[in-house]
């Protein structure tokens, strides 16, 4: 309980000046749930008729989630990765 409350007011200091008296009353009962984290925003967009879903923690900003990729936009940087690594095996050769 005392690590609880000096979190407690740790939190409400990083908005507060001054902090006073804190209550806190913890009552653990029929737990279900392994981890949670709250808040949480969940969000999802359709790009070229798909969906993608992305996740932010609303704690850390943490964002998780998958994006679009471009197949010429990766195919062209393979294509100069390859040149870059045969230039450098013609000149260091």
């Amino acid at each position: 309980s005392r690590i609880i409350r000096s979190d407690i007011k740790a939190i409400i200091k990083r908005g507060c000046d001054v902090v006073g008296t804190v209550n806190v009353c913890t009552n653990y009962t029929d737990i279900k749930y392994k981890h949670m984290l709250l808040p949480v925003w969940i969000s999802s967009y359709q790009f070229r008729g798909k969906v993608y879903n992305f996740f932010v923690n609303g704690q850390t900003g943490e964002v998780q989630g998958s994006s679009p990729k471009s197949a010429l936009k990766i195919s062209i940087i393979a294509v100069i990765i390859a040149a870059v690594i045969a230039a450098l095996y013609f000149i260091l050769r």
